[in-house]
């Protein structure tokens, strides 16, 4: 990896973390939503893969995908994740 490429890398990383700390501090119960569902998710995914092949299950090849692909289906299950928590939510007023 060449030395702009690594700049290019820390750049996003730090412009993430400090978007990720304004959003956590501005709209902490929206936040959590976001960071609980995409969590959960990848926990979630990532166990039903390792389970379809520690069983064998029939038609597991279809789990055969890119990583950008992987990336599509976390954000689909992830984004169904938050709709569900938004729908579902506490009537009770938090104090933030």
């Amino acid at each position: 990896m060449g030395s702009s490429e690594q700049m290019v890398l820390v750049g996003s990383t730090l412009l993430g973390a400090a978007g990720g700390l304004l959003l956590g501090l501005v709209a902490p119960r929206r936040s959590s939503r976001f960071v609980s569902a995409l969590a959960g998710s990848a926990v979630c995914l990532g166990s039903a893969v390792w389970l379809a092949h520690a069983l064998q299950v029939p038609g597991r090849e279809i789990l055969h995908r890119s990583p950008m692909g992987w990336v599509v289906i976390w954000i689909a299950v992830a984004s169904v994740g938050v709709l569900l928590q938004i729908r579902t939510g506490s009537r009770v007023p938090v104090d933030e």
